[in-house]
């Protein structure tokens, strides 16, 4: 059975995408130490006086190309196949083409792993594991049937582009979900006056308690070259360069 195979992965989200999260080149994900330190394992790992996760709300932010999506189409995974049994996974993002990348990178994982891919029904826009009663679905800003929904997990990919806060206040966390999780990941966005500064405020304040940040304005990924900065840096106006490579 898909519950007892997947057993060993309940509490170690790095150690499922280790092993179970396979790339295009055939082999499974390697997480580099910031990856694992200063998102996966505070998120997934930090736990209240219960033993549940104490954060149900991640906001991470790094600059562009530092591997955002794969990370958010990781906790998806991870969400759909090991979190929770009736699991409803709802990716957003400002429009649906948008929202699709998640969604896309989670699916092409999942068709990469035979264990994975034995146990799934993947449709148009969602997969469902019928063994686990779990589900993951795309949704837009512009989906008129948000509301009445009960997410368990909300993987939110560059919350800037939403046009407003109307689909966010349509997913809004259940009090009869055990373990819910917001995960956002996203760069700076333009605007004062959105969700996206809204949620970045609340994280500078740190008066939630069950909010976590990690905003940095560096490139932690190994895989972006000095020699690739300094070529956006001549190429793009400094405002957009220091919004997208800077994160500011």
């Amino acid at each position: 059975m898909l519950r007892e195979k997947l057993r060993r992965y309940r509490n170690d989200i790095c150690l499922f995408l280790e092993e179970q999260y396979i790339l295009e080149s055939g082999k499974p994900i390697r997480l580099e130490p910031w990856q694992k330190e200063k998102v996966l394992r505070p998120v997934f790992e930090t736990k209240d006086e219960r033993g549940l996760r104490r954060y149900n709300t991640a906001l991470i932010g790094l600059p562009k190309k530092n591997g955002k999506s794969t990370l958010s189409a990781g906790v998806a995974l991870y969400m759909l196949f090991i979190d929770c049994e009736g699991a409803e996974i709802y990716s957003i993002a400002g429009d649906k083409d948008q929202a699709k990348i998640i969604f896309r990178k989670t699916k092409e994982a999942i068709e990469r792993n035979p264990l994975l891919h034995e146990s799934a029904r993947v449709l148009g826009d969602s997969i469902e594991i019928p063994e686990l009663g779990n589900r993951y679905q795309v949704l837009s800003a512009d989906a008129p049937t948000a509301h009445g929904l009960n997410p368990t997990c909300v993987p939110a990919d560059e919350l800037w582009n939403q046009p407003n806060r109307d689909l966010w206040d349509a997913l809004t966390i259940s009090p009869v979900v055990r373990e819910p999780l917001y995960f956002i990941t996203t760069y700076a966005g333009t605007d004062a006056t959105s969700l996206l500064y809204e949620l970045y405020q609340m994280g500078l304040k740190g008066e939630d308690p069950r909010f976590y940040m990690f905003w940095v304005e560096e490139n932690l990924a190994s895989w972006v070259k000095k020699e690739y900065l300094e070529q956006q840096r001549r190429r793009l106006p400094l405002e957009v360069y220091q919004r997208l490579h800077e994160n500011k």
